[in-house]
């Protein structure tokens, strides 16, 4: 990153698209509230470097780790740690490309999360919009034994 620091812990989560779009988590950044670091080739053998942020981050939001990137272009990323309704409840952010060189951001948390689930520790997103994302310490088959949430676009039943 350009901006590197002290346990910034960029790249421990990382993804390419197919036009060769970068996105790279860096969850230690800025205090541990996080970020996305995404990488646009240039044309000419370079890139060019855009720092995507939680418009409400935290410290110790952790955003970046889960990243997953689609062909067009929309990140996914996981800050397990937020505290939404809940003390690390954990949320996951959608950045869509906005046609203007920037990304409009879309918040998901869990419609029935709870303090210490973890929600969006692992996240993925498919080219279809069909978003996945793990809870590992969610309880509601026993003490931690995780759960896994879908969410599909609308109109896609």
């Amino acid at each position: 990153a350009s901006d590197g620091a002290a346990n910034d812990r960029f790249g421990r989560y990382v993804d390419i698209g197919e036009n060769g779009v970068i996105a790279v988590g860096a969850y230690g950044d800025n205090g541990e509230n996080g970020a996305v670091y995404v990488y646009t080739p240039d044309g000419n053998g370079g890139y060019s470097e855009q720092k995507l942020t939680a418009s409400d981050g935290t410290n110790a939001d952790f955003l970046g780790t889960s990243v997953s990137i689609t062909e067009s272009g929309v990140i996914l990323a996981g800050a397990f740690q937020t505290d939404d309704g809940a003390s690390n409840e954990g949320s996951i952010y959608i950045f869509t490309p906005n046609g203007n060189g920037g990304y409009t951001e879309t918040k998901l948390t869990a419609s029935d999360g709870a303090a210490g689930d973890y929600f969006g520790y692992a996240s993925d997103i498919n080219e279809s919009g069909v978003i996945v994302s793990g809870a590992l310490f969610d309880d509601d088959l026993g003490a931690n034994s995780g759960s896994l949430y879908v969410y599909t676009p609308d109109g896609m039943g």
